[in-house]
């Protein structure tokens, strides 16, 4: 006979238990909080690129398809489209930046610029950027 003691089995957590659980999830909370907000932090980081990079493609393939239609034969009308080397531009094409947009001829394999007036063998050198760096380069004849 078992006077004064229960024989059911025990549900709860103590007190103490309970300190101890919540602590150790606190230590292993804390050291995994930098570890995670650095990734979470740096997640976003790709998507934004991809959207700038898709802007820009956007806008080269603008100038391509007005140099096959609206400027074919027409270089110095699509160099003077595009706008001139070193500013910014916000038109029909998009919002970039003119890098380069000069005539060239590979002479033994090797790119010179070349001098008006525009000769039939001459390229029309375009390259853009945007605001983080990101360049595209397209040549037209």
């Amino acid at each position: 006979m078992n006077i004064g003691r229960h024989t059911s089995s025990r549900q709860a957590m103590t007190l103490l238990e309970l300190v101890i659980t919540l602590t150790l999830v606190g230590i292993v909370g804390a050291a995994l909080v930098p570890y995670f907000g650095t990734a979470l932090e740096q997640s976003a980081a790709p998507t934004s690129v991809l959207s700038q990079s898709l802007v820009l493609s956007q806008a080269m393939g603008r100038i391509a398809g007005d140099a096959s239609t609206t400027y074919s034969g027409d270089l110095p009308g699509l160099k003077t489209a595009v706008g001139a080397e070193g500013t910014s531009q916000n038109n029909g094409y998009g919002n970039y930046t003119v890098t380069a947009n000069r005539y060239i001829v590979f002479t033994a394999g090797t790119e010179v610029t070349a001098v008006p007036p525009v000769d039939p063998e001459d390229l029309l050198r375009v390259t853009i950027s945007d605001s983080t760096g990101l360049e595209l380069t397209a040549l037209f004849k």
